[in-house]
């Protein structure tokens, strides 16, 4: 097996992961107004829910990474997925809100932790490749939200608690198949601070002092926090309202909103996957400022005419654009982290907890603020985050500062190097790492 189709081998863990974990957050959705409908909630004891799920999901995010450490992302991802998809329909079938918070927070729990690894398992499989594939990947989760809101809102029926069961169940089948069908070696477990390729360069502890000291600004991550921060308050918005805004009260009728608001959903997911797909080679030809700042006009733009309409029918094609228009935000924004490679790890890390504060906390908020006034007018709310966001973009100095190179980047390369030869003779050999 040559070196090239060892990695498109590798690249089945995360993409198995990252279609998984779309198809039940279209899914959910999807869900999201039958469960508050079922247990006769309003936007604000809704909101309950959405926190429950928030405050699990980050609690998992800032424990996962240890998580990752002891045992490996294909362990940590494939026991945080399992949980993931068969919490689902537990979810789904409660109608008390007290046991609706406790299983939304383990619920958002094992959705953070999910997150966290399946991350964690794309930039490693990018590391070591030297290519990019981050967005295809993010576009994959995009694929899988548009195909489970879709399919989801076609085969509910008056059961949904038992759909959701089958749904997760052969959803999860397929993942664990796909994982273990991967067959690469887990390179996460045991991982310790790259400080051991530095003194393999030579690097001394006064050149690593001072390359710490002189590491991103606070000013940068602020800014690519901030823009993430909007971006995932519009994204996890567009995931737990969107769906409600169509439903029954807020304009259509009974028999539309049912699969026609899932279907509001699922072009929203088409956009941003398609876009997705097609991530690398735009953020390639203008650069990662322009793809944030035009990503963000356009998606607020369209976002602000969606809730303009009534009709989930004539929603389809702003929806779409929104989706479009966010894709390649968030991985640009996560790409600019790896600018200064002596700090990436805590950059990212970051950015990243800033970010989904934001698509774990926004939503919950506008559930208050619709409760006061309306879902219509609360949803202006991330129309107007993705405004602020390509404003700070165009002011942010590190999307326009070079990348940083240190001599231990140089020596992580070579290692890496070392590593896939290594590999491609294993290989060739007959062996699975």
């Amino acid at each position: 097996m040559t070196h090239e189709k060892a990695t498109y081998c590798s690249l089945l863990q995360p993409i198995g992961l990252f279609l998984a974990n779309g198809l039940v957050v279209g899914g959910w959705a999807t869900a999201i107004p039958i469960v508050g409908r079922k247990a006769g909630l309003s936007e604000s004891l809704l909101s309950v829910v959405l926190l429950s799920f928030a405050v699990g999901g980050i609690v998992a995010m800032l424990l996962t990474p240890r998580a990752i450490q002891a045992l490996g992302t294909r362990t940590v991802s494939l026991a945080a997925g399992v949980g993931f998809l068969f919490l689902f329909p537990v979810v789904v079938g409660l109608s008390e809100l007290s046991q609706l918070a406790i299983a939304a927070f383990f619920f958002g729990g094992c959705h953070g932790a999910m997150d966290v690894a399946m991350n964690a398992s794309a930039i490693e499989t990018e590391r070591l490749s030297g290519r990019r594939f981050m967005s295809k990947l993010h576009g994959c989760f995009s694929l899988g939200a548009a195909v489970g809101a879709g399919t989801f809102g076609l085969i509910l029926n008056d059961q949904p608690a038992m759909v959701a069961f089958w749904y997760s169940a052969i959803i999860a089948t397929a993942m664990v198949l796909i994982v273990i069908a991967a067959g690469a070696k887990d390179r996460t477990a045991g991982v310790q601070v790259a400080g051991q390729t530095e003194a393999a360069a030579g690097v001394s502890d006064t050149e690593r002092q001072a390359e710490h000291r002189s590491a991103y600004p606070l000013s940068a991550v602020v800014s690519l926090g901030t823009i993430a921060f909007c971006c995932l308050v519009a994204e996890g918005a567009m995931v737990d309202w969107l769906v409600k805004l169509f439903q029954p009260g807020e304009g259509p009728t009974v028999e539309t909103a049912t699969t026609g608001s899932g279907f509001v959903y699922a072009s929203f997911a088409i956009g941003m996957s398609v876009c997705r797909f097609a991530g690398d080679m735009i953020s390639h030809s203008v650069g990662d400022r322009r793809t944030i700042i035009i990503g963000c006009l356009v998606s607020s733009v369209s976002l602000m005419l969606v809730l303009m309409t009534r009709n989930p029918v004539m929603a389809y094609v702003p929806a779409m654009f929104a989706g479009a228009g966010l894709a390649n935000v968030i991985p640009s924004a996560f790409r600019a982290c790896g600018k200064d490679v002596r700090r990436v790890g805590q950059t990212l890390a970051l950015v990243t907890t800033i970010g989904y504060a934001g698509f774990l906390f926004g939503p919950p908020v506008i559930g208050v603020i619709a409760d006061m006034s309306s879902l219509r007018i609360a949803l202006f709310v991330p129309a107007a985050s993705l405004a602020v966001a390509s404003v700070v973009a165009a002011m942010a100095e590190v999307l326009r500062a070079p990348a940083i190179v240190t001599r231990a980047g140089a020596a992580d390369r070579s290692t890496d190097d070392a590593i896939r030869v290594k590999e491609e003779n294993t290989l060739l050999q007959g062996e699975i790492l």
